[in-house]
């Protein structure tokens, strides 16, 4: 039997370090989940709630790969998204200033040329302001010929998504994703009801308070939580472009639970098939998750290794992939050794600039892989 002892010694630790002031994390080995548990409070403070598996977590950048890609995966197997023709076919829009030849195989590799935000944000108080930016933004190198990691090339994707659907982003992954593999704890846009259940991550600043004053929405304190939880996010999207997007963006916006994304990742290590259903298909799985060119580490949404400085550990095989989310969330798994690992932090509490997840996740990771050996 497998000793966990090690993963959960270097979690407390990191909580006292101040990596993060709490964690869930997972565990998944040859179609089971072999270890599920959390340590800490949703805030640096014993009388903040304590974190437990069903802390509902914002996933950042892991909702690239958890949100917008099996979207596009799941047109891609229907034949309604072509990877190789130019996005300007779904969204002429995005066509202007040199970027009529990009196509969504480059946003999904990010190496489209796109920069990786539309500088000053906080300019875009709507939905409508800030995708005319992005459509109207030029390339800041030619296409294909580096990787820049854009959270534009996923914003643009997942307008994609809903231009050849037909309706909202976060309607189709539920229907198409959460639903049939049963994650009923994922979602964008968390309801009023389920605040209380997420992590919460920065402190709320001043453009974010006049975009709230602007769209007449209210936050106010939650029972049974800390009294100062209130001035800090909670059970809304952190990253500023899906905030403007309304919490609903290919790049950020996903919100879920350690054992929904248990149920994730095995749908991946079991190449699309979950409850019986064959979500997305097997081949698109492979060649997704693998590395695709050599000039990154990209695989078509996923990250793969990239030796020492790979954001995950260096012990798992060259058939691995996952993601990282700026909150202080990431994903991996191995089809090699059929394992994979989930920590879910709120490592931006209470402010950003705490970057010790960086070092800790390879640490977990290699603790995992260690420990699943």
């Amino acid at each position: 039997m497998s000793d966990f002892s090690k993963i959960d010694a270097a979690i407390t630790q990191a909580i006292t370090d101040a990596v993060f002031p709490g964690a869930t994390y997972a565990i998944g080995k040859d179609g089971k989940v072999v270890h599920i548990t959390a340590q800490g409070h949703y805030m640096y403070c014993p009388d903040s709630p304590t974190d437990n598996n069903n802390t509902m977590w914002d996933m950042a950048s892991c909702s690239k790969v958890m949100g917008c890609t099996p979207a596009v995966m799941i047109l891609f197997d229907r034949g309604e998204l072509k990877l190789d023709e130019p996005v300007a076919k779904v969204l002429p829009e995005f066509g202007q200033n040199g970027k009529d030849k990009v196509t969504p195989r480059n946003l999904l590799l990010h190496d489209s040329g796109l920069e990786a935000d539309l500088p000053h944000v906080e300019s875009h108080t709507t939905a409508e302001s800030f995708m005319q930016g992005l459509y109207s933004s030029k390339l800041i190198y030619p296409t294909g010929t580096k990787t820049v990691y854009s959270d534009l090339n996923f914003i643009t994707l997942g307008k994609m998504v809903e231009k050849i659907c037909g309706r909202g982003l976060d309607e189709f992954v539920k229907s198409e994703v959460f639903e049939p593999i049963g994650m009923n704890d994922s979602m964008y846009r968390v309801p009023p009801g389920l605040r209380g259940r997420c992590a919460p991550t920065e402190t709320v600043d001043d453009w974010r308070r006049g975009l709230r004053a602007e769209r007449h929405e209210n936050f106010p304190p939650l029972r049974n939580c800390h009294p100062d939880a209130h001035l800090y996010i909670q059970g809304e999207v952190h990253d500023p472009s899906a905030e403007v997007l309304n919490g609903v963006s290919g790049n950020a916006g996903v919100f879920s639970s350690c054992p929904d994304i248990c149920k994730y990742m095995q749908m991946m290590l079991d190449e699309g098939k979950a409850n019986g259903k064959q979500i997305i298909k097997a081949e698109t799985i492979r060649t997704w998750t693998h590395r695709q060119n050599d000039h990154g580490s990209r695989g078509l949404g996923w990250d793969t290794p990239h030796g020492p400085y790979s954001s995950f550990a260096s012990a798992f095989s060259d058939r691995s992939f996952g993601h990282t989310g700026y909150t202080g969330t990431s994903v991996w798994a191995d089809f090699s050794s059929r394992v994979y690992g989930i920590l879910l932090a709120n490592r931006v509490f209470p402010t950003s600039e705490n970057n010790k997840i960086i070092h800790f996740r390879r640490v977990f990771y290699n603790a995992v892989a260690e420990a699943t050996a």
